[in-house]
Formats: C-alpha cells, structure tokens, sequence
C-alpha cells in the first residue's frame, strides 16, 4: 500500500464518524427512522477501517526496525 493510500484510507476513517453524528443529527430534526441503522453502519466501517490501519500500520513498523536492525 502507498503511503498516498493510507493518508487518504485513514482521513476517510477519521471523518466517518463525524458523517454519522451529522445523519444522526439531521433524522432527529426532520424525523427520519431509517437514518439510525445507517449511521451505525457509517460508525462501525470507520471502526474496522481504523483497526485495519493500526493493524497494518504496526506491521509496516515492525518490518522496519527488523530491516533497520539487519543494516547495522
């Protein structure tokens, strides 16, 4: 994965969660009920999405300081 795409993959789930406090919000103004399962849907993909990234993040990590150690 480029760093390109994880800058943009981990902005997407920093901003899902604000999408969903707005859908939230906006079913409550205008008395939406189908609003509620989709802003859960909006918040648990931002959930895995981030936990995939620290997943992968980690890994990336890890691989690098084996690398770094092997160089010296």
């Amino acid at each position: 994965m480029t760093n390109k795409t994880y800058d943009t993959l981990k902005l997407i789930s920093i901003i899902l969660p604000y999408i969903s406090a707005f859908c939230l919000t906006l079913g409550e103004i205008w008395g939406w009920d189908i609003v509620i399962p989709i802003a859960g849907t909006i918040t648990a993909l931002a959930g895995l999405l981030g936990s995939i990234l620290k997943v992968l993040s980690d890994k990336y990590h890890e691989g690098k300081k084996l690398v770094d150690a092997e160089e010296e």
